[in-house]
């Protein structure tokens, strides 16, 4: 959603002179296309009403409570991705896809409830 090409090189936050950034496995600053399309997510969601998010667990994007940590070795640390802090700072609560049961009754459709 925030206009790069898929598929595409693998990505991961880090920290830049003290800012956060999403740097490409070959070194390309590509912040401002996953900000792009963070913004894109929350524009869509507010539009639709969302109270929740599913999201992709550990990305640089929608990590949500881990991500990898920036040096492309497979090493997590705790931490959000940038569309999962920003839908988060907007009151909508995101979990990753193997976190569904921490969502409320009713919240996702056709799943039953213990």
């Amino acid at each position: 959603m925030g206009g790069l090409k898929a598929p595409r090189e693998p990505a991961e936050q880090r920290m830049v002179d003290g800012c956060r950034r999403v740097i490409s496995r070959d070194g390309r600053d590509l912040t401002a296309f996953f900000e792009k399309g963070a913004q894109r997510v929350l524009d869509l969601a507010l539009e639709k009403g969302c109270r929740f998010a599913v999201l992709k667990e550990n990305s640089p994007s929608c990590g949500c409570g881990c991500i990898y940590d920036g040096t492309f070795t497979g090493r997590k640390i705790p931490g959000m991705g940038i569309a999962a802090g920003l839908l988060t700072n907007h009151g909508i609560t995101v979990v990753g896809e193997t976190g569904l049961e921490k969502l409320p009754d009713g919240a996702v459709p056709g799943r039953e409830q213990e």
